[in-house]
């Protein structure tokens, strides 16, 4: 169970660093 709760932890995390990319580029973006 742990192994599994431990994998959605990680795709959670890899999520939100592909979120944060995208809006730091949005950003950039506008900045230009």
């Amino acid at each position: 169970m742990s192994a599994t709760i431990e994998e959605q932890m990680n795709r959670l995390c890899i999520s939100t660093v592909i979120g944060n990319l995208q809006l730091i580029r949005v950003l950039c973006d506008l900045d230009l």
